[in-house]
């Protein structure tokens, strides 16, 4: 799937309040090895909300496989992902039973694991006001989780100027949690992050 003109993803909302019930990109998920997104103009990922009883990964977007941002100005303002439940709400084996892997809150604006996702030098790309929250269980990169998933690694790549404004977690990474391999390869900016655990970065690689 390939965006050639200013796109904008406004208000998207994914509610599973339901026992079992997970979230995954409130606005839009690059599945399956041969998927791929490309956007070649400006993009704006803006109120896009998800909220789970178990995981909720990706207030905006959540990647698996390829994601290309090749020009422009790309913005990710007040997403969020929200996890509703406790940790212990359920027994290992009705999370196994069930698939469910966590219960957690991932990544407010972006959630890329197993996949690779690439901001081009050409771009100009903000984080702002993005939140990774749970009520009674923890939440993680507030604007961007990366992880690596399987036996693959989850890459993340900025190469152009970047931005990490005011964007929260309940628990690590108030901007980036990073259980990958990430480069900030341009100009980059953090101001106002919270978490308890790393206010701006947690990387756990």
């Amino acid at each position: 799937m390939t965006f050639n003109g200013q796109t904008y993803f406004e208000g998207n909302k994914i509610t599973a309040d339901k026992v079992y019930s997970y979230a995954e990109g409130g606005a839009i998920q690059v599945l399956g090895r041969g998927a791929v997104a490309t956007f070649n103009n400006d993009v704006t990922f803006s109120g896009n909300k998800i909220k789970a009883a178990t995981y909720a990964v990706g207030g905006a977007v959540t990647n698996y496989s390829t994601m290309n941002f090749n020009a422009g100005t790309v913005k990710f303002e007040y997403n969020e992902a929200r996890n509703l439940v406790a940790e212990d709400t359920y027994s290992n084996e009705e999370l196994l039973q069930n698939n469910i892997h966590f219960i957690q809150a991932r990544g407010g604006a972006l959630y890329n694991a197993e996949g690779n996702t690439t901001f081009g030098k050409d771009t100009n790309v903000t984080f702002k006001g993005n939140k990774a929250v749970s009520e009674k269980a923890k939440g993680y990169g507030g604007a961007v989780y990366n992880e690596v998933f399987a036996n693959d690694t989850g890459r993340v790549n900025f190469l152009g100027k970047t931005t990490f404004i005011a964007n929260e977690a309940t628990t690590g990474g108030g901007a980036v949690f990073n259980k990958g391999v990430m480069t900030l390869g341009g100009e980059t900016y953090f101001e106002g992050n919270k978490a308890p655990l790393g206010g701006a970065i947690y990387n756990d690689t």
